[in-house]
């Protein structure tokens, strides 16, 4: 589905480029998640945003086997506090991506996107403005807006970080109810290893440095009881290691 080979990513310092990420090189199945974690500052923000187009880099980014093309293909992206323009209502955001990619909203893509609003509990809500809605509201608009033209990729950086404890779990179990049924192949980026181990079928593990520590299959994926699991306490210790580990 997705190929990433020597993705790297420069920024200039005093007329200097410097690496801040990479090289990196990734296969992604159609319909995997792929939890990122690593140290902060290691670049995981930097990866999505390269790979969603707002990140200039140099290396090859492929999908089906063609480079990336932003304006053909579905690429869905969920910024750290979801992005949303204030002075749109919920429906006028979640049809955003329609208008940017310049594609009719034809019945039958409206009917998906009254699924869509079904599912995240939001049609008594289209008619407000972001700071009309909770956190959590407006958390499961950004989800709507991104699932609403079906991404065959969607990027998603931290975006649970502004949620509480308990919102946060919600949270992601809402996401994972809607990926169900969509199966859009996902990279979440995340601080958090629980986040990692409930919500990415897969782990990726970064260094400092900005390349890749480690991958990791996750068999506690989706799991409402992982916590429970013997695995879990193993999953976490190892993990957490290997983040210390690439802070070198």
């Amino acid at each position: 589905m997705i190929e990433v080979r020597d993705l790297v990513v420069k920024y200039k310092n005093n007329k200097i480029f410097e690496r801040a990420l990479g090289p990196i090189d990734l296969t992604l199945d159609p319909g995997e998640i792929i939890a990122i974690i690593g140290p902060s500052g290691c670049g995981k923000s930097t990866f999505i945003k390269a790979l969603a187009g707002i990140t200039p880099y140099e290396g090859s980014l492929l999908m089906k086997g063609e480079s990336f093309n932003y304006q053909k293909q579905r690429i869905g992206y969920i910024p750290q506090g979801y992005g949303l323009l204030p002075w749109k209502t919920v429906y006028e955001n979640c049809t955003l991506p329609f208008r940017i990619k310049k594609m009719k909203l034809t019945e039958e893509r409206k009917a998906h996107l009254e699924e869509v609003l079904e599912t995240l509990e939001l049609k008594q809500l289209t008619k407000r403005y972001p700071s009309a809605l909770s956190g959590g509201q407006r958390q499961r608009v950004a989800l709507a807006r991104a699932f609403a033209f079906s991404p065959e990729l969607l990027l998603m950086d931290e975006p649970f970080s502004a949620l509480d404890a308990i919102m946060k779990e919600e949270a992601a179990e809402i996401f994972l109810k809607v990926w169900r049924v969509h199966h859009c192949t996902t990279l979440i980026v995340t601080h958090s290893i629980e986040e990692a181990l409930y919500m990415g079928n897969k782990i990726l593990v970064m260094y400092q440095n900005g390349t890749v520590n480690a991958i990791w299959e996750n068999p506690l994926f989706a799991d409402a009881h992982f916590r429970e699991r013997e695995e879990f306490k193993v999953l976490y210790h190892q993990i957490k290691e290997q983040i210390k580990r690439g802070r070198s």
